[in-house]
């Protein structure tokens, strides 16, 4: 492939500019981009990218774009405000790149960029790449050879030209001793502007973080942007391959050129040296020397008023005036684009594409967004598809070796980066992260009390351990809303705790007592989620799902039913509260009977909460089985909460089905005994479910006593979902008795506590509710939207019931617009639908039933009736979740 010559440009002070002449700079820059757009063009260059006020062009041949870029310093004299002159640095360097996409890929790309970050407004640079392809070289000046950021290999500058500059700002220019990179640096936008602003305030700034986040090189990235800032230069002082820490002064002094007295401390010595110098001292690697560290520290900042410090160490140096920044992982963006760069440069056909982005997107995850596990997996493309490399995480530490043989031993696999900090650990230290692998999803406080404490640690001592594992930047420390504490650890961290856990033979052990800690708390979480401080313990819920998970998964012994208590804990979170109906029901089907029959208030539990959910997905056939069989084992125990718990399950089930008549003596009888048994959660319960039937049969205002009777006492204990639910449903009442205001108070509401607690059941319900009023209203639009956010929400959950309504409910919208082809396909698909849930159409509905079929047959011929009628009815559902909402448009 023949060398591409790349043109870019900017402009010099443009912020500024931007901030004094903000009424002319639009005009300015316009004329700025129509000027150098038409001499690009003109010379047959081509513009492939803007970047803010700059322009990146390509040439096929040199000279042109040299042509063009004199032209454009000839032509340049648009002025800005009071006659201030907009000033263009141009660059120009030639190579080989990959064009894709219409955008250009490659090295050349990267050192364009660098060489026209050095230059000044007005004035043209070359590489000698260029250069040695143009035809002629008169009037172009040799500038001699400099170091651009992030690249190894220095560059031969020339200049177009005769003009006088100031210095180029060229790593050349400034005294330092900055490890050239050899590769590029990507993203870290929010870090360097943040570890930047910090430098700004504090003399002594330590970037902390895991083993192979990526600290080292965000300093140097920081470093050479911050070095026309120091007069006398910035330097870096690597400390890793210390071994002594007695050695520490000696390799500084040695960096910044300070000699030893005789008779004189070598600490005094550098002070001294120091004493009146502006620089900035970059320590690196300091964890294995901590303490030594911390004393020259100490004695630099006490003693050298000029002198900054920027340290990088897996822990802070703990000393006074440390201001710290902990250097997260990568984003998934910049993840991916760093595996992807890197991945190219060992075999030079990889690219992104459509087919492998999900599989690199989720390698970067599982890797929690290191960047030296992301380049050791990068590294691997040479050998292994990146798909396979993604399925073998699970074994990562053998897999993710053979790095640059340049880098440090520690660096050159994903074992020994960890092992390098591991083994800085004390004893207690390392029985304490070995044993914190059982969790998942992270922990609070209480947990790794209860879990860790035991067997040469005590519970009072998980406190001050996981601070200093914190410090180390083994564990992460996360403050949530509401001030609540939460450590979790990175996968990559939580997987080499295993090997050492399972190595000492308690891992078993420890997973029992997570099991017995996670079961323990969700049995008390599941006590509170209808009381007044249910948005607590909900949310503790959310936290601890995934130990939740953890615990009920793993092959463990299980003589006490642990991991179906666990399950039988889990599901009113789960059913109730997130809507998650299948997992619900795989745990407790997957528990349930277990390797030992569980005993009989165990198994009655199984089969009533087993009933709910499949009542709550549809599959009503499976539900009434359940509780039938339920009942008689509450009577056997004599639960009688219980017995007519279930009895209202079975109810509602017969209710859903249509059969009226049959589900109301059994509500009655719920009620009653709900009111003997005293307890107001139940007695709510049954008062609103006898308010639905009453809906139901068209007893409105009887209806509305029941659910203003069950709303307070919903509000009297602080069951804000519970209120949530009954406002919905008052507001059909409302609706049918003319009180629309009340109505649409009642769904705003119900709307807003739903929102308020993330529960998707509740929202479906809420925004059919807001789809009855403003379709009543006319407001055929908002009703469209109302439907289907119902739809999607009740899909998402699969609660099929709440899906046929929102079905039936755009259907009579169409009607309303006379839409009757897609009204007339969406009869067939809810009459497909009701017939595989076995509903009846209720008595109060069937005139309303006969109507809509009526005006459907009238609105159509009748071939064309049957034929979308039997369309509709084929369609699988998936097809009308998809694309209901865009027929209409």
């Amino acid at each position: 492939m023949s060398a591409t010559t790349f043109l870019f440009t900017d402009i010099e002070g443009s912020t500024r500019l931007w901030e004094d002449y903000p009424a002319e700079m639009p005009s300015a820059l316009e004329e700025h981009d129509q000027l150098l757009r038409e001499i690009i063009e003109a010379r047959g260059g081509l513009v492939f990218k803007t970047i803010g006020d700059g322009f990146c062009a390509a040439f096929a041949v040199a000279d042109d774009a040299l042509a063009a870029s004199e032209e454009m310093q000839r032509r340049l004299r648009i002025l800005v405000g009071d006659k201030r002159a907009l000033r263009v640095r141009i660059a120009l360097h030639s190579g080989v790149a990959e064009q894709r996409a219409g955008d250009y890929f490659g090295p050349p790309l990267n050192r364009v960029a660098r060489l026209l970050a050095i230059g000044h407004g007005g004035q043209t640079l070359l590489s000698q790449a260029t250069y040695a392809l143009l035809s002629h070289t008169a009037g172009l000046r040799d500038l001699g050879m400099h170091r651009l950021r992030d690249l190894q290999e220095p560059e031969h500058v020339w200049q177009w030209g005769p003009q006088e500059f100031p210095k180029l700002r060229s790593l050349t220019l400034y005294d330092n001793n900055l490890p050239q990179q050899v590769t590029s640096f990507i993203g870290r936008e929010k870090e360097l502007s943040q570890v930047r602003e910090h430098l700004q305030t504090a003399r002594l700034l330590t970037v902390t973080g895991s083993g192979g986040c990526g600290k080292t090189r965000l300093t140097l990235q920081v470093a050479t942007e911050l070095l026309e800032q120091f007069s006398e230069g910035i330097w870096f002082v690597e400390l890793a391959p210390l071994t002594d820490a007695t050695l520490v002064e000696l390799t500084v002094a040695d960096v910044l050129g300070v000699r030893p007295v005789p008779g004189e401390s070598l600490s005094k010595t550098l002070v001294k040296s120091l004493k009146e110098k502006k620089l900035l001292v970059i320590l690196d690697n300091c964890e294995h020397v901590l303490r030594a560290v911390a004393d020259l520290v100490e004695l630099l900042l006490q003693g050298c008023s000029q002198v900054q410090i920027l340290v990088s160490s897996r822990e802070a140096l703990g000393i006074l005036g440390e201001k710290t920044y902990r250097v997260p992982s990568l984003s998934v963006p910049e993840s991916t684009q760093l595996l992807v760069e890197r991945a190219s440069s060992h075999l030079p056909r990889f690219a992104l594409t459509e087919s492998n982005l999900s599989t690199i997107t989720q390698l970067c995850e599982h890797l929690d967004g290191i960047p030296l596990a992301i380049e050791l997996a990068a590294a691997r493309v040479r050998s292994m598809p990146v798909e396979q490399l993604a399925s073998r995480l699970d074994d990562r530490f053998r897999l993710l070796t053979g790095g640059s043989r340049t880098a440090l031993p520690r660096q050159q696999t994903l074992r020994a980066l960890i092992d390098w900090s591991y083994e800085l650990l004390n004893a207690q230290e390392k029985l304490l992260l070995g044993r914190l692998c059982v969790f998942s999803g992270g922990w609070a406080l209480d947990m790794a009390e209860k879990v860790c404490g035991t067997d040469g640690i005590e519970a009072w001592e998980v406190l001050d351990l996981l601070t200093a594992l914190t410090d180390k930047s083994l564990v992460i420390y996360e403050e949530e809303e509401g001030g609540l504490g939460r450590y979790r650890l990175l996968e990559t961290i939580r997987q080499y705790a295993t090997e050492h856990l399972a190595a000492s033979e308690e891992l078993d052990r420890l997973r029992l007592r997570h099991r017995e800690t996670v079961c323990l708390l969700a049995e008390e979480a599941t006590t509170h989620l209808r009381g007044a401080d249910q948005a607590r313990w909900l949310q503790r819920f959310d936290q601890e799902l995934e130990n939740c998970r953890q615990a009920m998964g793993l092959p463990l012994p299980d003589p006490t039913h642990l991991g179906l208590r666990l399950a039988l804990a889990l599901n009113p979170y789960l059913v109730e509260m997130r809507g998650n109906l299948t997992e619900a029901i795989l745990w407790l089907e997957t528990k349930y009977p277990g390797a030992v029959a569980p005993p009989m208030n165990l198994a009655v539990q199984v089969l009533t909460y087993l009933g709910q959910a499949y009542w709550r997905r549809g599959d009503y056939a499976k539900a009434r089985v359940h509780f039938e069989k339920a009942l008689p084992l509450w009577k056997t125990l004599g639960d009688a909460p219980g017995f007519y718990r279930t009895l209202g399950g079975l109810a509602n089930v017969i209710y859903y089905q249509g059969d009226y008549a049959t589900a109301e003596p059994l509500y009655t009888e719920v009620l009653e005994l709900s009111r003997q048994g005293g307890k107001p959660q139940d007695i709510a319960r049954a008062l609103n479910n006898s308010g639905l039937v009453a809906v139901g049969r068209g007893r409105h205002s009887e209806a509305l006593a029941l659910f203003e009777e069950s709303l307070q006492l919903r509000r009297t204990l602080g069951d804000r979902l519970g209120q949530g639910t009954i406002l919905g449903n008052l507001v059909d009442v409302y609706a049918e008795l003319g009180r629309y205001d009340d109505a649409w108070q009642a769904a705003e509401e119900s709307r807003i506590i739903g929102e308020e607690f993330s529960e998707p059941l509740m929202l479906g319900y809420a925004w059919l509710h807001i789809y009855r009023l403003a379709r009543d209203e006319g407001d055929f639009a908002r009703a469209e939207q109302a439907a289907l956010k119902s739809l999607t929400l009740r899909h998402e959950v699969g609660e099929r019931h709440g899906v046929l309504t929102s079905l039936a409910a755009l259907m009579q919208l169409r009607i309303a617009e006379e839409k009757f082809v897609e009204a007339t396909e969406l009869l067939g698909a809810t009459d497909t639908l009701r017939k595989e849930m076995d509903i009846q159409i209720s008595p109060v509905m069937r005139d309303a039933d006969a109507r809509t079929r009526r005006t459907l047959r009238e609105a159509l011929p009748t071939e064309q009736f049957e034929h979308h009628y039997q369309h509709g009815s084929e369609l699988p559902l998936s097809f009308w979740i998809k694309s209901v909402g865009t027929i209409s448009t």
